[in-house]
C-alpha cells in the first residue's frame, strides 16, 4: 500500500513543471476564484447565519486539509515536513481561524486572524514561492495541495469579510496590532526551538520572515533585528488598504441612510414585531400579508395570511424561526436604519393600487414604570412615498432576508369566512 500511494502522491520530477504565471498557475487562481464566486452568489440572500455557516464550512476544510497533510506527508515526500508547522502566518492564520470559531475567548480577534488570513494566503496564492522553488509537475500531490489550501484559507478570508456583521471597524483596528504581534513573537519562538542541528537533523527555518528578508537584500546581520518590525509595519499598512477598500465599498453599497437619525429609540426599545403586506392591485379582494412575532410560548415564528379573492377562503400558515435568525434580522434593520424610510416625503405618484405595499415595525420600550397601551411604538413604511435608488435596494434587501427567515412549516389551515 505504501508504495501505490508514494508513487501516486510523490512529485513528479521531469517534464513539465510549475512555474508562476503559467497557464497552470492561472488554471488554480482561476478556480479559487470560481469557488469565491459559486458560494458568494449562492448565499448572499440567505439569512445571516446561513451566510456565515457557508463561510465557516471553507475554514473546516482548510483546517481538515491541513491535517491531512501531516498523515500524507510521509507517502509524498517519505517524512513529515516541519516546515509546515504553524508558524509560517498562512498556516497558523488556519489554525486561529477554525479556533475562534469554537473558542469563546478568541472571539473578539476573529475577524482581525480572518483578515491577516485572507491577506497572506492571497498573496501565496498570486505568488507561491514555495511550490516553485521545488520545480515539480503542476498536477502532482505538492502543488495540488498547497494550492488548494491556500485558495480556500482565501475564500474564507473573503466570504467572512464580505458577510460578518459585525465587520471591520477602524475602532478595532488595534486587534490587528496585537495579531500581527503576537504572529512575530510565535514565529521567533518557533525559529528558535526548531533551528539547529543534531545528528541527522539539520534545519535553519525563516518562519514569518523574521530572520531575514524574502528576497535577501537585507545585511543577515541587521536582518534579525529589524525584519520583525519591517514585517509588522507593512501588514498593517496592507491591512490598512483593505479597511479602507472595505469602508468605501460599504458606503458605496449601503441602500439605507445612515445618518443616525431615529436611531435613539433603538437604545430605549426592543424589536417586538416586523409586519409585511405586498399589496395588490385589483378588486378581487386578495390579501397577503406576514407577522414576523413571539407565539404565546416565546418563540419566534412567522405567520403568513393568503387569500385570492373575496369567495375564497383564507389560509393561514405558521412556519418556524430560529431566535438567532431573528435577532440578527432585527440587528441587520436596526444596522440599516430601516425605520428612517417612514419619514420619507408623500409622492406625487397618482394612487393606482387599492392595497399599497406596506412595512410596519412595532417596538417595545423597556421603561417598566409604562402601561402595555404606552410601551409599543409603531412605523410605517408606505408605498407611495418618495424613495431614492438607495431605498428600493435597502427594501429589496429587506424582502430577500425576510422572506429567507421561514424554517419549518409548524401549521397550516383554512378559515372560512364567519
Amino acid at each position: 500500500m505504501y508504495a501505490f500511494l508514494h508513487d501516486l502522491l510523490s512529485d513528479k520530477k521531469g517534464g513539465e513543471i510549475f512555474r508562476c504565471f503559467s497557464p497552470w498557475h492561472f488554471g488554480y487562481i482561476l478556480i479559487a476564484v470560481a469557488m469565491i464566486l459559486v458560494a458568494f452568489f449562492t448565499v448572499r440572500k440567505k439569512s445571516a447565519s446561513a451566510r456565515m455557516k457557508t463561510a465557516g464550512a471553507f475554514s473546516d476544510i482548510a483546517f481538515g486539509l491541513y491535517m491531512a497533510d501531516f498523515f500524507l506527508m510521509p507517502f509524498a515526500y517519505e517524512m513529515i515536513d516541519i516546515e509546515k508547522l504553524p508558524f509560517h502566518v498562512c498556516t497558523a492564520m488556519c489554525v486561529m481561524c477554525f479556533l475562534s470559531r469554537y473558542v469563546k475567548a478568541l472571539e473578539p480577534y476573529r475577524i482581525h486572524f480572518t483578515l491577516l488570513g485572507f491577506i497572506s494566503n492571497l498573496v501565496y496564492l498570486i505568488y507561491p514561492a514555495g511550490v516553485m522553488w521545488h520545480a515539480v509537475h503542476p498536477l502532482c500531490y505538492r502543488v495540488v495541495q498547497t494550492l488548494l489550501f491556500h485558495g480556500v484559507m482565501t475564500a474564507y478570508g473573503f466570504l467572512t469579510l464580505a458577510f460578518d456583521e459585525k465587520g471591520l471597524s477602524f475602532k478595532t483596528c488595534c486587534r490587528d496590532l496585537i495579531v500581527l504581534a503576537a504572529m512575530t513573537l510565535w514565529a521567533i519562538l518557533g525559529n528558535i526551538l526548531y533551528r539547529g542541528a543534531a545528528g541527522s537533523y539539520d534545519h535553519d527555518f525563516n518562519w514569518f520572515f523574521v530572520e531575514a528578508d524574502p528576497f535577501g537584500m537585507m545585511d543577515t546581520r541587521v536582518a534579525p533585528l529589524v525584519m520583525p518590525f519591517v514585517n509588522i509595519a507593512v501588514f498593517f499598512a496592507v491591512e490598512m488598504v483593505v479597511y479602507l477598500i472595505y469602508y468605501l465599498c460599504k458606503k458605496k453599497f449601503q441602500p439605507a441612510d445612515l445618518s443616525g437619525k431615529g436611531k435613539k429609540i433603538m437604545k430605549e426599545c426592543r424589536f417586538k414585531e416586523f409586519r409585511y403586506s405586498p399589496g395588490y392591485s385589483d378588486m378581487r379582494g386578495a390579501r397577503h400579508h406576514e407577522e414576523l412575532k413571539k407565539d404565546e410560548n416565546g418563540a419566534w415564528i412567522i405567520v403568513c395570511y393568503d387569500r385570492e379573492d373575496f369567495q375564497e377562503p383564507e389560509k393561514v400558515t405558521t412556519y418556524a424561526v430560529s431566535e438567532e435568525n431573528a435577532l440578527q434580522f432585527a440587528a441587520f434593520l436596526e444596522e440599516r436604519n430601516f425605520i428612517s424610510l417612514s419619514k420619507r416625503k408623500d409622492s406625487d405618484l397618482f394612487v393606482t393600487d387599492y392595497s399599497p405595499w406596506d412595512y410596519n415595525i412595532i417596538y417595545e420600550r423597556t421603561d417598566e414604570n409604562l402601561r402595555r397601551f404606552e410601551r409599543n411604538v409603531y412605523y410605517t413604511i408606505s408605498e407611495y412615498k418618495k424613495y431614492s435608488d438607495k431605498d428600493y435596494k435597502l427594501l429589496k434587501e429587506v424582502n430577500e432576508r425576510f422572506k429567507a427567515l421561514r424554517g419549518e412549516k409548524i401549521s397550516e389551515r383554512v378559515e372560512e369566512e364567519r
